[in-house]
Order: C-alpha cells, then sequence, then structure tokens
C-alpha cells in the first residue's frame, strides 16, 4: 500500500490587489531609470552604446509585465500573449511559449521607433498549479515505512519490525526510536514550503519528560539497525548514550512535552525536509530521545507496522506543485 495523500491549496487574497501595483511601479521605475541615466551619462558614453542600454531596460520591463501576467493563470492553461505597448520611443512586447504547462519560455523585446535599435531576452522558467501549493500527506505502513528503536542495555537486537517506537530515558537502559519518511511522492520540482512531523504517543509512564527530535546524520536500515550498529557493516559514533549522542544534527529540530496520556506530538522539520527533498543532505531520518534520568520513564508511539493506519507516523508537507504533474485544486473561497 502506498502513502496516502491529502491535497489542499492556499493563497493570499492581497496579492491581486499588490502585484499589479508592483508591476507597474517596476517598469515606471526601469523608465524613469532610462531619463536619469540619459542626463547624468550623456557626456560620458557614445550615442550608440547609450541607445543599447535604454532599449535593454525597456526590454526588461516587459519582461516583468510577462512574469506578472504568466503567474496570474492560476490552472498553468491558456497564457496570453503580451500585445505591442508603446513608452515614448520605445515599443515593447512579450510573448510565451507553450501557451499551456510547463516550464514555459518567455521572449521580451523592445525596439526604438526613432533608431531602430533593438533587445531581445529569452529565459525559461518553472510553473506551479495555482500559484501557491498544496499540503501532502506522507504516511509509510509497514512495507514502504522506515524506523525502528535501539535499546542501551540490549544492544545487539533490532527492533525494525516492531508495531512500537519506544523512547525511555532511564539511565543505563536508554531507549530511542528512528523514523524515516520516504519523499518520492513529492513531484519532482516542487519546493517544500513547510514539513510537519506527527507522532502518536500511546501510552506513558514515569515522570513527564522532553522528547527530542534530531535529524541522523549517518545511514541505517530498518532490519539492521542496533545499540551498536547502524547497519550489519557500520557502527554508530561515541558517545551514543550520554549527551551530546553522536551521528545527529544539532541543535534539535523540535520537541514535546510526553507524559502519560495519548495523543499527537509533532515538530516543525521544514529545513531538514527541504534539505532530504533538494539532495543537499542524505535523508537519514530522525531520532526521537530524551535526557538520561532515573527511573523508568518509557513513552510508547506507534510505529509503521502498527495495525492502526491512522496513528502511525506521519509527514505532512505543503509544496508548490509543478503544471502537468499534479491536478489544478481551485483555492479554497
Amino acid at each position: 500500500m502506498r502513502p496516502t495523500h491529502y491535497h489542499h491549496s492556499m493563497q493570499s487574497g492581497s496579492g491581486f490587489i499588490l502585484m499589479p501595483v508592483l508591476v507597474i511601479l517596476a517598469t515606471v521605475s526601469s523608465m524613469v531609470f532610462l531619463v536619469h541615466y540619459e542626463t547624468s551619462m550623456s557626456l560620458k558614453i557614445s550615442t550608440t552604446g547609450f541607445d543599447n542600454t535604454k532599449t535593454e531596460y525597456a526590454t526588461r520591463g516587459a519582461d516583468v509585465l510577462a512574469q506578472w501576467s504568466v503567474d496570474q493563470v492560476a490552472d498553468c492553461s491558456s497564457y496570453s500573449v503580451m500585445p505591442s505597448r508603446y513608452f515614448g520611443d520605445y515599443k515593447i512586447a512579450a510573448t510565451v511559449s507553450p501557451s499551456t504547462g510547463s516550464p514555459v519560455t518567455i521572449t521580451s523585446s523592445s525596439t526604438n521607433l526613432t533608431t531602430g535599435t533593438s533587445y531581445t531576452t529569452t529565459q525559461t522558467v518553472e510553473r506551479y498549479n495555482d500559484g501557491w501549493g498544496q499540503w501532502t500527506v506522507i504516511q509509510p505502513d509497514g512495507i514502504t515505512g522506515v524506523d525502528a528503536f535501539i535499546q542501551q542495555d540490549s544492544p545487539t537486537t533490532n527492533k525494525g519490525g516492531d508495531s512500537n517506537l519506544v523512547v525511555n530515558s532511564e539511565t543505563t537502559k536508554s531507549v530511542r526510536s528512528l523514523v524515516k519518511f520516504p519523499l518520492d511522492d513529492i513531484p519532482e520540482g516542487s519546493e517544500i514550503a513547510q514539513a510537519i512531523a506527527r507522532f502518536y504517543l500511546n501510552s506513558g509512564t514515569g515522570a513527564s519528560e522532553y522528547h527530542y527530535l534530531h535529524a541522523v546524520t549517518s545511514e541505517w536500515f530498518e532490519d539492521q539497525v542496533t545499540g551498536t550498529n547502524l547497519t550489519n557493516t557500520t557502527t554508530w559514533g561515541s558517545p551514543l548514550w550520554t549527551n551530546p549522542p553522536a551521528d545527529l544534527d544539532w541543535p534539535e529540530t523540535g520537541f514535546w512535552v510526553a507524559g502519560t496520556s495519548s495523543g499527537w506530538k509533532s515538530a516543525d522539520i521544514t529545513t531538514e525536509a527541504q534539505a532530504w527533498f533538494n539532495g543537499t543532505r542524505g535523508n537519514y531520518g530522525l531520532m526521537i530521545y530524551a535526557d538520561p534520568q532515573a527511573g523508568n520513564n518509557e513513552k510508547i508511539y506507534t510505529s509503521s507496522d502498527d495495525g492502526t493506519a491512522s496513528l502511525r507516523p506521519k509527514l505532512e508537507v505543503f509544496h508548490t506543485c509543478p503544471c502537468n504533474v499534479c491536478p489544478y485544486v481551485p483555492p479554497d473561497d
């Protein structure tokens, strides 16, 4: 069974008001710059060189208008060709190809009607459905999920197939849990804006305590990881059971208070998810642990092998989605 996905779109109403104003200001600014530049530099450069510079800036103004026009097409269809427009001695225009989908190539141009000087720019840009994004919930099952817990007092035991994820801060008997969230179902070309990891706490004993969530910096395998080994051929760094543990990124990415009451616990892991998705950091998952202290303080979370699908660990990701990849979801009213 594949991870479950849910979708939701968002938008900012103020953008529709502000963007046209910003576009006009950007275009007018280009024109004002030309006038100022001509006054201050007319004695320093040749007429031909200055004319080329003015024409280039007129083209930049056309490019701003064209990009704004493309961004207004929420469902990536029927991009409009910007008709020729006139700014003093300049005629500007822009085309978009293809007229639907993504990526698109925007070609902007301007011509000095007096001298005949022209300038053209071409750029290819990725387009995203509705300009905002959507939520995807990744909640692996026992087949696609990768999680386990490791035990200080049973350092060679693998717990990769257990229905629980256990955390215990008891001195000399610490237990820590590991989880990976696959990002394969986030479409290539997307940009992650937010990622929230959620874990269901089933039960707890002992004192309420902080549980910390850290990104793991070394590869581990679900069916091989133990309190000694990351894999069958690699071991954890030292120290592991005292602070700060080896093979973890510092500082923590998030934390929560875990007591004896059941319920969801969560942490924002946006920075980690972005790095995993962009390939700037290996996706070695996360560790949940608590600082060592006296007493049995065992807390039990559900794992991806739990029989209740809705309670398995999940990662909620809000991301943009390239056109032609995800279906268009109209914004909420």
